[in-house]
């Protein structure tokens, strides 16, 4: 369980120190001011300029605008804390910085003791939440960082401490390039698959679907799979039952059973009536979420919601109209029917005619086979990224409080 930095303060571990970001002999505060907006610049004149936390990334900040006369600076090291909604976000300056009022430099008067500070801030970032006021937004002023007490290590250990953090960071970095390379390969071979196929050297161009090889066809969808509707009706939602799937359940990860409701099994069977959701359906949001299509890659007992619509096999391979519905071309093809504006809802005759490239049956789950394998290495990279990231809140609940001592030599 994590402690506080209050009860930690309470239980000092032995050769550690206890300091406030107030106290000057350690600690330099500056709080943030915004320079007027005549002073800003896209043309990388002055500093970069930090206007809040929406300019951090995951450690250093990625700034978007310059200011030609800053009013407050953050040095290179300082550590910065968004100080406005929401609060309690940290980075470091990797260089100087103009610093908006969104924001409060931290300027450790040792610079070694910057990324330890950064590590600690972060690991009770909840804290500054719970200290923040303001009915508008929250925000946490310069009196509350002041009182704020950090727990220093003496100095090797700090530096371990820091270096461990650091490499775990490292490895996170590099986990979530992986996914994100790998999506883009995906997306790349996903658009070659879909306007080119497998083994073609003959092609042509289909005004409403795009190139595709000569001798694909393009129907609507409701000739390619069967589509069933939902039940339109509310049911009771209970404790322990029989998840409901709604469209705030789907994203672009599948669907999160974690957060859907529960319903009785009379109304399960109700809400079933017509059909029941099994492995190797799609079931498609067409509200809120809409248009977002999820695999159903489980044997699990479910139901769905008002605005949503189950897919089912009929004469084309459900993994492969799957990976048709999430392409782009399906998107352009909802902008048109929208006539470009943003849309929140698709209505059920929309997603019936949505037209889709059909190659043979055997080609549509090669390529279902390809993108799946793909899939599956997407997967795999983020539950790597998921189990350095547990790593290293247990680091940092252990390391950060003693709990855990670090040898040094």
């Amino acid at each position: 369980m994590t402690t506080t930095a209050s009860e930690n303060k309470s239980n000092i571990p032995q050769g550690w120190h206890c300091r406030y970001l107030g106290n000057l002999e350690f600690f330099n505060l500056i709080m943030g001011q915004s320079p007027s907006s005549n002073n800003y610049s896209e043309e990388k004149i002055g500093l970069p300029f930090l206007q809040g936390n929406a300019d951090f990334g995951l450690m250093y900040p990625v700034p978007k605008i310059y200011c030609k006369e800053p009013l407050k600076i953050a040095e290179k090291d300082d550590v910065l804390i968004s100080v406005r909604a929401p609060v309690g976000e940290v980075n470091i300056a990797s260089e100087r910085y103009c610093i908006g009022r969104g924001l409060g430099a931290i300027r450790p008067k040792d610079k070694n003791d910057s990324k330890f500070l950064y590590y600690y801030l972060t690991h009770y970032r909840h804290e500054f939440e719970t200290k923040s006021a303001g009915s508008t937004f929250k925000a946490i002023v310069k009196n509350d960082l002041e009182k704020f007490p950090v727990l220093f290590p003496p100095s090797e250990e700090k530096q371990r401490i820091s270096t461990i953090l650091a490499t775990i960071d490292d490895a996170i970095q590099r986990s979530r390039q992986v996914v994100a390379e790998t999506e883009r390969f995906k997306a790349g071979v996903m658009h070659e698959l879909m306007t080119n196929g497998i083994g073609h050297t003959s092609f042509r161009e289909d005004p409403d679907v795009g190139r595709m090889p000569k001798d694909w066809n393009v129907k609507p969808l409701d000739e390619l799979i069967e589509i069933i509707d939902c039940k339109h009706y509310t049911p009771t939602y209970v404790e322990n039952g029989f998840p409901i799937v709604r469209p705030q359940n789907i994203g672009i990860d599948g669907i999160d059973f974690v957060s859907c409701a529960n319903v009785s099994r009379q109304e399960f069977l109700l809400m079933n009536e017509k059909h029941s959701p099994k492995r190797g359906d799609i079931v498609y949001s067409r509200n809120a979420s809409f248009g977002i299509p999820a695999y159903v890659d489980e044997s699990r007992e479910f139901c769905i919601g008002q605005d949503m619509v189950v897919m089912a096999e009929s004469t084309a391979d459900t993994k492969y109209i799957f990976f048709v519905l999430c392409s782009n071309n399906i998107q352009q093809q909802l902008k048109q029917q929208s006539g470009g504006s943003t849309i929140q809802r698709i209505n059920l005759k929309d997603i019936r005619r949505l037209l889709i490239p059909e190659p043979s049956k055997v080609e549509q789950q090669q390529i279902a086979n390809i993108l799946t394998t793909l899939d599956h290495k997407i997967t795999l990279q983020r539950q790597r990224t998921a189990h350095y990231e547990k790593m290293k809140k247990g680091l940092m609940n252990e390391l950060l409080t003693g709990k855990r001592r670090v040898a040094v030599t």
